[in-house]
């Protein structure tokens, strides 16, 4: 049997601890093995999802507008924010159009 040497006394270290402290440090040791491959397969997975990324192509959605409010952003002096569609009340919350 092996011994431990613990604050100047000498404990008996028993097979049962000495065998649960092997299973324990092989559980960790699978474990971690197992994490490694985990997170191997996650970064392959998110250069494959860069990669898909870059291949959407994307185009803005067509819009209809009355023919008064396209005539009005274009042609007159508008009160309206060209941006964001907003500026009814005398200024744009969202892009500061029309504020001092």
């Amino acid at each position: 049997m092996s011994a431990d040497y613990h604050d100047r006394v000498w404990i008996m270290v028993s097979k049962l601890n000495q065998r649960r402290t092997r299973r324990l440090k092989a559980d960790v040791a699978w474990w971690m093995a197992e994490a490694h491959d985990w997170k191997e397969i996650a970064l392959e997975h998110a250069v494959e999802i860069d990669r898909l990324r870059k291949l959407v192509i994307r185009v803005p959605m067509p819009v209809l507008v009355p023919k008064e409010m396209v005539h009005q952003l274009y042609h007159t002096e508008t009160k309206r924010c060209r941006t964001c569609n907003d500026g009814l009340r005398g200024g744009c919350s969202s892009c500061a159009f029309y504020k001092s």
